[in-house]
């Protein structure tokens, strides 16, 4: 089970609904007697960022993107600056670059070590 939130997700939250999940199994005897594993998890920090809600908490945020542009497939890495109306604004060097949801291909948060 992989769970997110706007505001992301502790590991106190996974241990919780762990435990609700498998408690629940347990009573409606799901698998019977039989062995299962339950693993509940977030995302994690390589996730592909897809629905609006990550990229909204990921303002400020550096990203590495793919996108389609003139039939060709480009990368760029920057400051997420804004997301709205189905686009990314994000900070490359100087300049801003726009980059609607439906051309982008890949994205993820770039970390800092």
């Amino acid at each position: 089970v992989i769970v997110d939130t706007d505001t992301g997700v502790t590991l106190d939250q996974c241990q919780i609904l762990s435990r609700k999940i498998a408690d629940l199994f347990f009573q409606k005897e799901v698998f019977g007697d039989g062995y299962y594993r339950l693993e509940v998890m977030s995302p994690g920090v390589n996730k592909n960022l897809e629905a609006p809600y990550e990229f909204k908490r990921s303002i400020g945020k550096m990203l590495k993107v793919k996108f389609q542009e003139n039939d060709q497939v480009h990368s760029a890495t920057g400051t997420l600056v804004q997301f709205e109306n189905d686009a990314i604004i994000l900070q490359v060097g100087d300049q801003e670059k726009v980059i609607g949801l439906i051309d982008l291909k890949e994205t993820k948060i770039k970390l800092k070590w």
